[in-house]
C-alpha cells in the first residue's frame, strides 16, 4: 500500500534493487504493532536517505573521474617533451602502465575511455563517459564536460 502523497515520491525516485532491499529490510523489521502508515513513512524516509547516498557517491565517482582526466592531460604533456615532440603511441596499450589514468580499470565500474590521436602526433584527446555526463581533455589545453562521444576526434570540441 502506498500513501497518495508518497506515491509521486516513489514514481521520482525509483529504487535501485540495492536500496529496494534495505527498504524493505527496515520495513519488514518493524514492530508488528506499528500501524501500516507509520511503516510507510519509515520506508519512505529510507528510501530519501539511501537516493541521497547514492548521488553523493556518483558525485564521488565523477570527481575521481575529472581527476584522472587532468592527471592525464599532465603526464600527456611530459610524454609529448619526452617523444620529440609527438603524441604517437600515448594511447597504445602499453602505455598503461606509463599512465595509469589510461586505464580503464582506474575509472568507476561503467567508464568508457576513448583515446585519440591525430595522424601527425600533434593532437589528442582523451574522453572518459559514465552514466549520462562525459569529461575530456585534449592537447589544445581543453577540459570540459562533453556528453557527446568525441568518436575519432582528438580535440574535444
Amino acid at each position: 500500500m502506498v500513501l497518495g502523497g508518497v506515491g509521486y515520491f516513489y514514481y521520482q525516485n525509483k529504487p535501485t534493487p540495492e536500496t529496494q532491499e534495505i527498504v524493505n529490510e527496515v520495513y519488514d523489521n518493524l514492530a508488528p504493532e506499528t500501524s501500516q502508515v507509520k511503516k510507510e513513512i519509515e520506508a519512505v524516509k529510507t528510501q530519501i536517505i539511501l537516493n541521497e547516498l547514492d548521488k553523493k557517491r556518483d558525485e564521488g565517482k565523477i570527481q575521481q573521474i575529472k581527476s584522472l582526466l587532468n592527471s592525464a592531460r599532465v603526464s600527456a604533456e611530459l610524454y609529448f617533451d619526452q617523444n620529440n615532440g609527438s603524441y604517437s603511441g600515448l594511447c597504445s596499450a602499453n602505455q598503461t602502465t606509463y599512465f595509469p589514468q589510461l586505464n580503464s580499470g582506474s575509472y568507476p565500474e561503467g567508464t568508457k575511455l576513448n583515446c585519440n590521436i591525430s595522424g601527425d602526433g600533434k593532437g589528442y584527446a582523451i574522453q572518459a563517459m559514465y552514466s549520462n555526463s562525459g569529461w575530456c581533455v585534449d592537447s589544445e589545453r581543453l577540459v570540459m564536460e562533453r556528453k557527446l562521444s568525441i568518436g575519432t576526434k582528438f580535440s574535444c570540441l
